[in-house]
């Protein structure tokens, strides 16, 4: 038997709580719809930004360094008309250089730098003074991931 919803000013003889609870869903997507189309088309205040910088800090991360470079070029040239990146090489031992050598081949706005600055502060802060963008985007490559985390980013692709 279904339960009738009665209010003091209306009656609604067929609406039911599953009803009910369609129409708030209804309701909320097409509020979420509305939104997503404001802030996409009508609001573009993030988009003021000439250039934007992702500033990578890497040591040792052959397994990857390519994979994350592909991921950010994908993105940047969505999201940014003008980007660079900046990779930071602390002196790796493997074969991180040889890739990023590789990959600025391919990719005229991949920058690589060696500076002779010691500490993750100290590159930090010299990494973002190297920086063109006025929006500048932080990853630091140097501290261990899991195995899940570098299967993820290894595979990914344009």
């Amino acid at each position: 038997m279904e339960e009738v919803i009665k209010l003091s000013f209306l009656s609604f003889p067929s609406l039911t709580w599953q009803g009910v609870i369609v129409f708030f869903l209804v309701l909320y997507g097409f509020y979420s719809l509305a939104s997503h189309l404001y802030y996409k088309l009508i609001r573009q205040e993030n988009r003021n930004f000439s250039k934007a910088s992702a500033l990578i800090i890497v040591q040792n991360g052959e397994e990857i360094i390519e994979g994350v470079i592909r991921k950010l070029v994908s993105l940047q040239e969505v999201f940014y008309p003008d980007w660079e990146i900046l990779v930071i090489d602390n002196f790796s031992e493997d074969a991180t250089l040889q890739i990023l050598g590789n990959l600025q081949n391919q990719y005229s706005n991949i920058r690589v730098i060696r500076p002779r600055v010691f500490g993750m502060s100290s590159l930090l802060e010299w990494g973002i003074g190297q920086c063109d963008g006025d929006l500048v985007i932080l990853y630091d490559l140097m501290r261990k991931g899991s195995n899940l985390n570098k299967r993820e980013i290894k595979g990914a692709s344009i």
